[in-house]
């Protein structure tokens, strides 16, 4: 799977492409705009995609710094939010960037804090603060 952002001014253009071939033909999963055609397509709308993690063949995370990460269980086809508990700073789920080192355990850095799972994105929960708290 391989998410692709025009990076620039405004919301970029996104697009989750995946192959089953190891890279030699990529099939179009969705991206922002699509519903825009008819009939409407899977449209993961724009987001500030800064990573993309896949779990499976059908299971893969999408890192948003501006809104609620997401995931497909669908090999990209549709996109929800992820459980990522609400940042504090922007009230979406936001994640800066996502780690799983394998299926079920994983990471999600967001402005709120480290977050881990161990159920594979099922449940999140906030990382007590490593080292001292400023201002306290």
């Amino acid at each position: 799977m391989l998410e692709c952002a025009q990076v620039g001014g405004g919301p970029p253009p996104q697009e989750v492409w995946s192959s089953t071939d190891g890279g030699s033909r990529w099939t179009l999963r969705s991206r922002s705009g699509y519903n825009d055609y008819t009939p409407p397509k899977a449209d993961f709308g724009n987001t500030g995609a800064s990573g993309l993690v896949v779990l499976n063949n059908a299971t893969s995370f999408l890192a948003n710094a501006e809104g609620d990460a997401l995931v497909t269980h669908t090999d990209g086809v549709t996109w929800f939010p992820t459980a990522i508990p609400a940042s504090q700073y922007f009230g979406g789920g936001g994640a800066v960037d996502l780690v799983f080192p394998d299926a079920l355990h994983g990471w999600a850095f967001a402005p709120a804090g480290v977050w881990d799972t161990t159920d594979g994105g099922v449940h999140w929960h906030l990382q007590p603060i490593i080292g001292p708290v400023l201002g306290y």
